[in-house]
């Protein structure tokens, strides 16, 4: 199995998968951003938290959990068969979502 994951195949496909959790956290996500004409103003966003917890959150939780394993396995398999890490797509995949959560961020905060 650790070999599929370091093949060029696994790696895509891993890749992949992120990028489709991260547009299922952004799109869920968007459903709490504040529109940027009303930045500033005083608007009621008491309920924005509770549908974010429940509809955004959960996504990211279960990809960084599935993220942590995978880099765990990656990381076995690569001392076990002396493959090297596959270092450009922890950076690819870090950068999706560094770049999902700053989106997120500033979209939340009117921007």
């Amino acid at each position: 199995m650790g070999a599929v994951l370091l093949s060029q195949v696994g790696l895509t496909i891993w890749t992949l998968a992120n990028v489709v959790a991260a547009a299922a956290f952004m799109h869920f996500a968007s459903w709490t951003w504040l529109e940027p004409n009303l930045r500033g103003e005083d608007v009621a966003r008491g309920g924005d938290a509770l549908v974010w917890m429940l509809s955004a959150f959960p996504i990211l939780v279960l990809a960084a959990l599935c993220n942590l394993v995978w880099v765990g396995v990656v990381e076995f398999q690569s001392r076990k068969t002396g493959i090297g890490r596959p270092i450009s797509i922890f950076v690819i995949v870090a950068g999706v979502w560094i770049s999902a959560l700053a989106v997120d961020y500033l979209r939340s905060a009117g921007f």
